[in-house]
């Protein structure tokens, strides 16, 4: 009789729910699970065996579970092998013996070691980002409030090497910016991005679009037998070449305007100011922005030299000298000057002021006027020493 009251306990405690639904402490089992226990007072206590006995089991099936006294961890046979799932001892949660994946009780996650250094520690393996989904890209997310801290991203650092990170930071001074910094060796290690796309290198706050600090050695070195430093103006579809700097057959720096800028200058410019132009032709202004036509140097100002050299055309007059050159007599070169009031084949004086003078062309025109000279004074001398001879 008692074993019948108690049979009848038991079956009073299992309701029989939908098909094959069977729920322990409960009137209401749910209809997904096979089984559904509830209490709030009782656990459930699966098969519990040493590691001998669990190893013993002949062809155990894929899924079962065992509690090992042995080790005091909970395992499951995956098909294969005996995986470890809990180790209630050490207090962190263990994928395997073999395969070490721990979840500990500070919350920190290790993959090949059973001790992490942190909240994420990896030991000898890598992180790879796979994003399948359709016009996305693959991302790693770091939110850091700003109630909490004003940097946040990431750091490297191999056994007995300083630290580095890339990391963005919160400032209140200037824009927020992201820092690629090595130790903690100030701004000269940084290079940063801002919220504006501004770059600074050697400096967190860059003045400019880019800003370079530095405080040894090159502040930037091209280390390119043609390198080119090339600027251009936005475009749509392709940036529009204006100038360039260029290292040139390895010795030479050229830099100008691009073949394509038919009109630009390349201009030289000191204390706030343009001093010095050349245009598109190749023409050079100095002290002003317009260029003689015809030629191919002008300067607006005074200009001073220890030597200067006139390269002239042919026909230097030394044919003054040549026996069939007709001398100008002295009574019509008088007569000339009294009517012009300078030298023949000299301009005069108004029109150097109106137009200035060419030096090559004004040294031949002296020197012919010199040779001239000359010859008149041999002629008077002739005539001196006739009379001379008259006269002893």
């Amino acid at each position: 009789m008692k074993h019948f009251l108690l049979s009848l306990l038991a079956i009073a405690s299992i309701h029989v729910v939908q098909a094959q639904t069977i729920g322990i402490g409960t009137t209401s089992p749910n209809p997904s699970a096979l089984l559904d226990i509830s209490s709030t007072n009782k656990g459930l206590l699966i098969p519990r065996m040493t590691t001998s006995q669990r190893n013993a089991i002949g062809t155990p099936a894929p899924g079962l579970l065992v509690f090992d006294n042995t080790l005091k961890e909970i395992y499951h046979y995956d098909g294969t092998n005996w995986r470890q799932m809990i180790n209630s001892l050490n207090n962190y949660w263990k994928l395997s013996t073999t395969r070490n994946f721990v979840f500990n009780n500070t919350d920190s996650i290790g993959i090949g070691t059973t001790t992490p250094d942190e909240k994420l520690h990896i030991l000898s393996g890598s992180i790879y980002v796979q994003d399948n989904r359709t016009n996305e890209n693959p991302h790693v997310i770091f939110d850091v409030p700003a109630v909490n801290a004003n940097e946040g991203g990431l750091q490297f650092k191999r056994v007995g090497d300083t630290l580095a990170s890339i990391s963005y930071v919160e400032n209140t001074s200037f824009a927020n910016y992201i820092r690629i910094g090595l130790g903690n060796g100030g701004t000269r290690s940084d290079f940063t991005v801002n919220t504006n796309g501004e770059i600074g290198v050697g400096t967190l706050n860059p003045a400019g679009q880019f800003q370079l600090s530095t405080y040894t050695g090159d502040n930037l070195l091209i280390s390119d037998a043609d390198g080119v430093i090339q600027f251009s103006v936005p475009n749509i579809t392709a940036p529009v070449k204006k100038a360039f700097i260029q290292l040139s057959g390895g010795d030479d720096l050229r830099m100008g305007t691009n073949s394509g800028n038919l009109s630009g200058r390349f201009i030289i410019r000191t204390n706030g100011g343009d001093r010095l132009y050349v245009d598109q032709t190749g023409n050079v202004s100095i002290g002003t922005t317009s260029t003689a036509a015809g030629y191919k140097l002008h300067v607006g100002g005074k200009a001073i030299c220890e030597e200067l050299k006139v390269q002239t055309v042919a026909n230097w007059p030394d044919y003054v000298f040549e026996k069939n050159y007709e001398l100008r007599p002295l009574q019509d070169l008088d007569a000339y000057i009294r009517a012009n009031k300078h030298l023949p084949e000299i301009p005069a004086a108004a029109e150097v002021e109106k137009n200035g003078m060419e030096v090559g062309d004004m040294q031949k025109r002296m020197m012919r006027k010199i040779e001239e000279l000359t010859l008149y004074i041999l002629q008077l001398k002739e005539e001196i020493d006739l009379l001379k001879a008259k006269t002893k």
